[in-house]
């Protein structure tokens, strides 16, 4: 939970009778210790009533004092039940490093069959006459003296297993459970489509016969980011076994597409197709992407069913500020058509009431049913579905079960910095909302910070927007102009690894609007928000369940950045600590969250990367253990120390984002590597894409290698630090402009400006603004050399600045400056050869060999090398490695079928002269050369 202060100010430590404990200056010795006073304050003393023994004179005979102190900074985190912390802009002089960030000041522990309680607290004696504190200090007595019973383990890590379930997923979207214990969940698209149509499964996971199977398959249009989506039950499922399921449909009715709200009915493992009734259509676009929502729940009563509905606003040609362009024609990048929309149904968080024959209608209390709207609904300007409105792409949403609050996450714009003409960097928001409301998108973002009215006609912009008179004047809009005022975020922060973009340079319009500091320093960046369940903790949980201690707290997670945290409130609502949830495990990509009937945690976690994500799961979360250590543990041995990471060889190449394809890129003879490798960390968030699984046929101008160029990571501020020899390189960066300018995906009328970044290498610029457009266009390969830089901590760093939209690359190559490249073939690179009678040994792949014929082999004293061939005219042929006396070193059996690959790996040395096919020696026989 952070770093605990230290000398704990009390402590209290009881074992039961009968257990004998080693003395230890952290825990007292016998069967109890209760300290008081403090070294820095020895005059301080407990005011408290004769009941909690309020000195040493009052305590159980069988208690003893001990007077030694233990620094409890050294704890790790996680190790103990943190209680209670301290709020450091509430008071003066807080020095305590990442203070505002996490500052414990009381905890817990079950150590060894005893219980300790601390507290930071009682540095006065106006502390003393405090109800509150006294509370504290009397609830720590009475569970650390064993009076009162209470769980101690909501923050040891050691007490929660996180379990896969499965990985068989492709693009997983929602997951819910029914109330005997399965888990269900959806999956956007098979992975199997057939251009923008294909199956979409709906699985589930069975706990009591640990399988997963497939409940339901539907036909969806899964262009741009539609599909399947939303998943909920009804909260009679039991009775009627109903269950709601949100997509799109490949087949419509009519001229307008739609996404379709449907009931379905589940019988034992499986969903009835057949049983489908449509409860709701939300009409959509499919000519561009993006922003659907699409997540369902119902509220307390069992009636109000919400659903969430995106923008359905291409975003990308609007340098990452807000899409307002109301040129003709250009409808679908315009948000104020459907976000700002009173008559549109996206956009929004609508409230319905499903019927039982199908079809809803609409309760008491949306945002447009009071009598102030009577005259809009008569003339059609207002849609009574709507209940929040406003909303970018409200992706997760969660009813509270005992209060009613909706809580959502709505993702933000992409930009990375202020415009003064413009508006903010992107912010993402998570909110909470106990009544209906305009939510401020595309007007105002986080704390109602407003965008300009930028013109994208004449390039110029009016004055920024009103949030307390928001007005929609967009000829798009087909409802009211004038919106309610806009609710500012209950949790805001900036896209990207850092809030300094936000914080820093705001312009003299927007002051009004920013903190002088991040609220929640908590949380540093991200852009991905999800929300997750409001936990609530119930009596008849299974042993596995969540303690108590998360009860009411609300989870939240971070897509980009993976982690998952827990928000709590105040009695007014506000929040007051975002903590975190179980850092020591390691979410990839975390989607979606709930609560199963036992009180386990399940998470479904999309994967790495936006498209045909690697590494996807469903997860259990469950506390399996009290979180106690063993009694007098035996010493476990020093860990071996992990190996340092090897250095990649030089010259060295990286294909950035050729990770999820088995081609290999190779330019000038050298063979470019794919990631993994301990040699290379990337830095920030990256994400891969490629045109190699675009729709639509690609090519790369300016370069015969263009597959090096079709792949790219891009994320904000993303980098890498390369393990090297020392010594002097000269760096060459390959990148290509793959959406901005292109056709069906940035389009062809943005391009320079949309994509600006600063490179660094060794902490030196050596990029700035950097526009990959402006200098050759889209689709078109370039490279930027830097000679002569400088290694001598064996780390070479690549850095990045993100300015506009995201960095990105296609390509790094490293070689020593002056050609001074170590000799001899990098023994990294399988050396790959087709050997037959009239070709010889005809080398396919092996960096400046590659297309020869039998060349000479350089290869590198003692360095292990990996000779793959394949026998290409179906005679028989071995590969023999010889010394110069024509004796064998090393070699592979003969192979006779054409096609066949056979591998050979030896280590380099120095009496090797050639190798041969010994059945052909005059037609297949090269030199070898050991430097």
């Amino acid at each position: 939970m952070g770093l605990l202060p230290r000398n704990a100010r009390r402590c209290l430590l009881h074992r039961p009778p009968g257990e004998s404990g080693r003395r230890d200056p952290r825990h007292g010795s016998g069967p109890g210790a209760y300290f008081t006073g403090h070294p820095e304050n020895q005059d301080a003393e407990i005011h408290v009533t004769d009941q909690v023994h309020p000195s040493t004179d009052h305590l159980p005979a069988s208690w003893e004092v001990y007077d030694e102190w233990y620094d409890y900074s050294k704890s790790p985190r996680g190790e103990v039940h943190v209680l209670a912390t301290l709020d450091e802009d509430s008071y003066d002089g807080a020095a305590m490093e990442n203070g505002r960030k996490d500052h414990p000041i009381s905890w817990a522990q079950v150590y060894q069959g005893g219980r300790v309680w601390y507290t930071g607290r009682g540095h006065t004696h106006e502390s003393f006459d405090e109800d509150a504190f006294i509370d504290h200090v009397l609830g720590g007595i009475l569970w650390a003296g064993g009076f009162e019973e209470g769980d101690a383990t909501g923050t040891v890590w050691n007490s929660y297993t996180k379990s896969q379930i499965t990985s068989d997923i492709y693009e997983g979207m929602k997951v819910d459970t029914t109330p005997d214990g399965r888990v269900f969940f959806t999956d956007r698209i098979s992975g199997s489509e057939d251009g923008n149509t294909g199956q979409a499964p709906v699985r589930v996971y069975d706990p009591e016969s640990d399988e997963v199977s497939t409940a339901l398959s539907l036909d969806v249009y899964a262009g741009q980011e539609d599909g399947l989506q939303g998943i909920t039950f009804h909260p009679d499922f039991e009775d009627n076994g109903w269950v709601f399921i949100y997509y799109s449909p490949a087949e419509v009715e009519g001229d307008q597409p739609y996404n379709l709200l449907s009931r379905f009915t589940v019988d034992g493992d499986t969903i009835d197709p057949d049983s489908e009734a449509e409860i709701i259509r939300v009409h959509t676009q499919r000519e561009t992407c993006c922003h659907v929502g699409g997540d369902i729940a119902f509220g307390p009563d069992g009636e109000e069913l919400y659903l969430s509905t995106g923008d359905d606003t291409n975003p990308f040609e609007s340098s990452g500020y807000t899409p307002i362009d109301e040129r003709d024609g250009r409808e679908s990048f315009d948000a104020q058509r459907t976000s700002a929309n009173t008559n549109d149904l996206r956009g929004s968080i609508l409230r319905i009431v499903p019927e039982d024959d199908g079809g809803y209608s609409i309760p008491d209390g949306n945002l447009f049913t009071g009598d102030e709207y009577a005259d809009a609904r008569d003339n059609g300007e207002v849609r009574e579905e709507i209940y929040l409105m406003g909303c970018r792409n409200p992706f997760t949403i969660e009813v509270d079960e005992e209060t009613g609050l909706l809580y959502y996450a709505d993702y933000g714009p992409d930009a990375g910095s202020w415009n003064a003409e413009r508006g903010p960097p992107g912010i993402v928001e998570f909110n909470v909302v106990s009544e209906p409301g305009f939510q401020g998108w595309p007007y105002f973002t986080g704390p109602n910070i407003p965008y300009q009215d930028y013109d994208f006609e004449t390039g110029e912009s009016s004055g920024a927007f009103d949030p307390e008179n928001p007005i929609n004047d967009s000829p798009n809009n087909t409802g009211l102009e004038e919106l309610p005022p806009a609710e500012e975020a209950s949790i805001f922060y900036g896209y990207g690894g850092s809030m300094d973009n936000l914080y820093n340079e705001v312009p003299g319009y927007a002051q009004e609007y920013v903190p002088d500091d991040n609220p929640w320093p908590e949380i540093e960046g991200g852009g991905a928000p999800m929300a997750g369940p409001v936990f609530r903790s119930e009596d008849g949980f299974g042993d596995n369940a969540l303690p108590q201690y998360y009860d009411g707290k609300w989870f939240i997670m971070e897509w980009n950045q993976g982690w998952v945290k827990c928000v709590s409130f105040d009695d007014d609502g506000n929040v007051m600590e975002i903590e975190p949830f179980l850092p020591t495990e390691d979410y990839i990509g975390p989607q979606d969250m709930t609560v199963g009937p036992d009180g386990e945690l399940y998470v479904l976690e999309f994967g790495a990367g936006f498209s045909d994500p690697s590494d996807p799961g469903l997860y259990v979360i469950e506390q399996t253990g009290g979180g106690e250590e063993d009694p007098e543990p035996e010493p476990e041995p020093e860990p071996e120390p992990e190996p340092e990471p090897a250095p990649v060889s030089i010259p060295y190449g990286l294909d950035s984002g050729s990770e999820n394809h088995g081609q290999t890129a190779t330019i000038g003879g050298l063979e470019f590597d794919k990631l993994p490798n301990e040699g290379v960390t990337q830095t920030g968030s990256h994400t891969i894409t490629s045109l190699l699984e675009a729709d639509g046929e690609f090519s790369i101008e300016g370069t015969d290698n263009d597959l090096l160029y079709k792949t790219e990571h891009y994320g904000q501020g993303i980098g890498y630090d390369i393990e090297v020899p020392n010594g002097t390189y000269d760096v060459t960066l390959h990148f290509a402009e793959l959406w901005w300018g292109v056709e069906g995906r940035g389009g062809t009328d943005t391009g320079e400006g949309s994509r600006l970044f600063d490179v660094s290498i060794q902490g030196e610029t050596v990029l700035s603004d950097y526009d990959i457009y402006a200098e050759v266009g889209s689709l078109t390969a370039t490279t930027e050399t830097v000679e002569g830089i400088e290694v001598t901590d064996g780390v070479l760093s690549i850095s990045s600045t993100t300015q506009a939209d995201n960095t990105k690359f296609s390509g790094i190559e490293i070689h020593q400056t002056d050609g001074e490249d170590q000799a001899g073939l990098d023994p990294a690179q399988t050396i790959r050869m087709d050997g037959s009678t009239r070709g010889g040994w005809e080398v396919t792949s092996s960096q400046d060999i590659a297309g020869e014929t039998s060349p000479t082999l350089t290869l590198r004293e003692g360095e292990e090398y990996t000779v793959t061939w394949t026998n290409a005219d179906g005679a028989p042929h071995d590969f023999v490695v010889q010394d110069s006396s024509g004796g064998e070193v090393a070699g592979t059996d003969y192979v006779s079928d054409e096609g066949v690959e056979t591998t050979l790996t030896f280590t380099a040395s120095e009496e090797m002269a050639q190798y041969i096919c010994t059945v052909h020696p005059s037609a297949m026989v090269g030199d070898i050369e050991i430097v």
